[in-house]
Protein backbone atom coordinates (compact mmCIF):
# COMPACT_ATOMS: atom_id res chain seq x y z
CA UNK A 1 0.00 0.00 0.00
CA UNK A 2 3.12 2.40 0.80
CA UNK A 3 4.50 1.55 -2.22
CA UNK A 4 0.86 2.56 -4.46
CA UNK A 5 1.00 5.66 -2.66
CA UNK A 6 5.02 6.24 -3.54
CA UNK A 7 3.95 5.38 -7.12
CA UNK A 8 0.96 7.73 -7.24
CA UNK A 9 2.95 10.91 -5.88
CA UNK A 10 5.95 10.17 -8.12
CA UNK A 11 3.73 10.11 -10.95
CA UNK A 12 1.84 13.66 -9.91
CA UNK A 13 5.05 15.21 -9.19
CA UNK A 14 6.12 14.44 -13.03
CA UNK A 15 3.02 15.38 -14.40
CA UNK A 16 3.41 19.31 -12.61
CA UNK A 17 7.18 19.04 -14.16
CA UNK A 18 6.46 18.25 -17.29
CA UNK A 19 2.89 20.92 -17.67
CA UNK A 20 5.58 23.73 -16.14
CA UNK A 21 7.89 22.51 -19.00
CA UNK A 22 5.32 22.25 -21.60
CA UNK A 23 4.14 26.47 -20.66
CA UNK A 24 8.25 27.30 -20.81
CA UNK A 25 8.07 26.10 -23.86
CA UNK A 26 5.04 27.43 -25.21
CA UNK A 27 6.63 31.01 -23.76
CA UNK A 28 9.38 30.32 -25.83
CA UNK A 29 7.75 29.61 -29.12
CA UNK A 30 5.48 33.08 -28.76
CA UNK A 31 8.24 34.99 -29.19
CA UNK A 32 11.91 35.80 -28.32
CA UNK A 33 12.80 37.70 -25.33
CA UNK A 34 13.72 40.75 -26.22
CA UNK A 35 16.52 42.87 -23.86
CA UNK A 36 15.66 46.69 -24.29
CA UNK A 37 18.38 49.07 -23.40
CA UNK A 38 16.75 52.25 -20.95
CA UNK A 39 17.14 55.51 -22.84
CA UNK A 40 18.44 58.14 -21.13
CA UNK A 41 16.98 61.63 -21.29
CA UNK A 42 20.02 63.19 -23.57
CA UNK A 43 19.41 60.43 -25.76
CA UNK A 44 15.96 61.44 -26.57
CA UNK A 45 17.04 64.99 -27.20
CA UNK A 46 19.92 63.32 -29.44
CA UNK A 47 17.08 61.51 -31.46
CA UNK A 48 15.61 65.05 -31.97
CA UNK A 49 18.65 66.89 -33.31
CA UNK A 50 19.41 64.07 -35.50
CA UNK A 51 16.04 64.45 -37.21
CA UNK A 52 16.54 68.44 -37.67
CA UNK A 53 20.09 67.88 -38.87
CA UNK A 54 18.48 64.76 -41.29
CA UNK A 55 14.51 64.52 -41.69
CA UNK A 56 15.15 61.57 -43.76
CA UNK A 57 16.56 59.61 -40.69
CA UNK A 58 14.89 56.16 -40.17
CA UNK A 59 15.15 56.88 -36.13
CA UNK A 60 11.80 58.66 -36.31
CA UNK A 61 8.35 57.90 -36.80
CA UNK A 62 6.73 58.58 -40.11
CA UNK A 63 4.58 60.93 -38.78
CA UNK A 64 6.94 62.74 -36.50
CA UNK A 65 9.32 63.02 -39.79
CA UNK A 66 6.79 64.75 -41.75
CA UNK A 67 5.71 67.61 -39.15
CA UNK A 68 9.61 67.80 -38.83
CA UNK A 69 9.86 68.82 -42.31
CA UNK A 70 7.23 70.94 -42.39
CA UNK A 71 8.48 72.87 -39.26
CA UNK A 72 11.92 73.26 -41.16
CA UNK A 73 10.15 74.39 -44.07
CA UNK A 74 8.04 77.28 -42.06
CA UNK A 75 11.46 77.97 -40.55
CA UNK A 76 12.68 78.87 -43.92
CA UNK A 77 10.00 80.78 -45.14
CA UNK A 78 9.86 82.77 -41.33
CA UNK A 79 13.61 83.69 -41.22
CA UNK A 80 13.67 81.24 -38.66
CA UNK A 81 10.75 82.22 -36.48
CA UNK A 82 8.32 80.06 -36.37
CA UNK A 83 10.71 76.80 -37.12
CA UNK A 84 11.55 74.00 -34.48
CA UNK A 85 12.94 74.82 -31.36
CA UNK A 86 16.95 74.81 -31.98
CA UNK A 87 18.17 76.57 -29.36
CA UNK A 88 17.36 74.46 -26.60
CA UNK A 89 18.48 74.70 -23.00
CA UNK A 90 18.80 70.96 -21.43
CA UNK A 91 21.62 72.56 -18.96
CA UNK A 92 18.62 74.59 -17.11
CA UNK A 93 15.53 71.53 -17.83
CA UNK A 94 15.40 67.93 -18.86
CA UNK A 95 12.75 66.58 -17.28
CA UNK A 96 11.47 62.94 -17.65
CA UNK A 97 7.61 63.55 -17.35
CA UNK A 98 6.57 59.68 -18.54
CA UNK A 99 8.34 56.85 -17.68
CA UNK A 100 6.96 53.60 -19.29
CA UNK A 101 9.14 50.13 -20.06
CA UNK A 102 8.85 51.18 -24.20
CA UNK A 103 8.47 54.66 -24.14
CA UNK A 104 10.25 57.76 -22.39
CA UNK A 105 8.61 61.60 -22.42
CA UNK A 106 11.04 64.39 -21.68
CA UNK A 107 10.62 68.27 -21.40
CA UNK A 108 12.78 70.53 -22.21
CA UNK A 109 13.28 74.71 -22.61
CA UNK A 110 13.78 77.11 -25.29
CA UNK A 111 13.94 80.91 -24.06
CA UNK A 112 12.84 83.75 -25.58
CA UNK A 113 14.96 84.94 -28.19
CA UNK A 114 15.82 88.92 -27.07
CA UNK A 115 14.88 89.62 -30.99
CA UNK A 116 11.61 87.32 -32.05
CA UNK A 117 11.17 84.24 -30.87
CA UNK A 118 9.11 83.48 -27.40
CA UNK A 119 10.09 80.97 -24.71
CA UNK A 120 8.81 77.37 -25.69
CA UNK A 121 8.92 74.26 -23.93
CA UNK A 122 9.68 71.38 -26.36
CA UNK A 123 8.00 68.22 -24.81
CA UNK A 124 9.84 64.49 -26.90
CA UNK A 125 8.48 60.89 -26.62
CA UNK A 126 10.57 58.27 -27.99
CA UNK A 127 9.11 54.75 -28.05
CA UNK A 128 10.87 51.50 -28.53
CA UNK A 129 10.24 49.69 -31.82
CA UNK A 130 10.32 46.20 -31.22
CA UNK A 131 10.41 45.68 -35.30
CA UNK A 132 13.59 47.39 -35.33
CA UNK A 133 14.98 46.33 -31.84
CA UNK A 134 15.56 50.43 -31.59
CA UNK A 135 14.58 53.49 -29.98
CA UNK A 136 12.85 56.05 -32.51
CA UNK A 137 11.55 59.67 -31.74
CA UNK A 138 7.37 59.05 -31.79
CA UNK A 139 5.97 62.40 -31.30
CA UNK A 140 7.40 65.46 -30.25
CA UNK A 141 4.88 69.01 -29.03
CA UNK A 142 5.77 72.77 -29.14
CA UNK A 143 4.30 74.84 -26.77
CA UNK A 144 4.57 78.35 -26.08
CA UNK A 145 5.36 79.79 -22.71
CA UNK A 146 1.87 81.93 -22.64
CA UNK A 147 0.09 78.39 -23.39
CA UNK A 148 2.21 76.22 -20.82
CA UNK A 149 4.45 78.53 -18.31
CA UNK A 150 7.64 77.61 -17.17
CA UNK A 151 7.14 77.96 -13.58
CA UNK A 152 11.19 78.09 -13.18
CA UNK A 153 12.02 77.22 -10.37
CA UNK A 154 15.42 78.83 -8.01
CA UNK A 155 17.84 76.32 -9.14
CA UNK A 156 16.47 76.87 -12.70
CA UNK A 157 17.00 80.26 -12.25
CA UNK A 158 20.69 79.78 -11.15
CA UNK A 159 21.46 77.79 -13.75
CA UNK A 160 19.91 79.68 -16.57
CA UNK A 161 22.24 82.73 -14.80
CA UNK A 162 25.34 80.93 -14.96
CA UNK A 163 25.05 79.80 -18.34
CA UNK A 164 24.96 84.04 -19.10
CA UNK A 165 28.07 83.77 -16.67
CA UNK A 166 25.91 85.69 -13.71
CA UNK A 167 26.05 84.85 -9.69
CA UNK A 168 23.68 85.25 -8.41
CA UNK A 169 21.62 85.44 -4.36
CA UNK A 170 18.31 85.36 -4.10
CA UNK A 171 16.25 87.81 -2.27
CA UNK A 172 15.07 87.04 1.01
CA UNK A 173 12.07 89.83 0.08
CA UNK A 174 9.54 88.26 -2.17
CA UNK A 175 6.81 90.14 -3.09
CA UNK A 176 5.37 88.56 -6.11
CA UNK A 177 5.49 84.69 -6.64
CA UNK A 178 5.48 85.12 -10.28
CA UNK A 179 8.96 86.50 -10.26
CA UNK A 180 12.42 86.07 -8.33
CA UNK A 181 14.28 89.08 -7.10
CA UNK A 182 17.96 88.16 -7.01
CA UNK A 183 21.22 90.23 -6.96
CA UNK A 184 23.93 89.86 -9.15
CA UNK A 185 27.24 89.26 -6.92
CA UNK A 186 30.20 89.46 -9.87
CA UNK A 187 31.23 91.57 -12.56
CA UNK A 188 29.92 90.99 -15.78
CA UNK A 189 29.54 92.13 -19.18
CA UNK A 190 25.78 92.61 -19.40
CA UNK A 191 25.16 93.91 -15.59
CA UNK A 192 27.70 95.19 -12.64
CA UNK A 193 28.29 93.87 -9.60
CA UNK A 194 25.42 94.62 -7.43
CA UNK A 195 23.02 94.94 -9.98
CA UNK A 196 19.02 93.95 -8.60
CA UNK A 197 17.39 92.04 -11.37
CA UNK A 198 13.91 89.78 -11.21
CA UNK A 199 12.98 87.02 -13.43
CA UNK A 200 9.43 85.88 -14.60
CA UNK A 201 9.19 82.50 -13.65
CA UNK A 202 6.61 81.49 -16.10
CA UNK A 203 8.82 83.53 -19.25
CA UNK A 204 5.42 84.29 -20.84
Amino acid sequence: MLYYYYSLLMMSLVGCASKETDSTNDSLESGKEVKIKKIAPDEVLNLYYEALENPESENVANETREEIKQLLKRSQETLGEEGPPNELLPEVRLKVVDNAMLGKKIEVLEFANESYKTGRTLILKAIYDQKLEKWILEDIEILKASDKPFLLTWKEVEKFASLKGLEILKSEHQQDPQFFQFTVINDNQMYVKDSILQINREMV
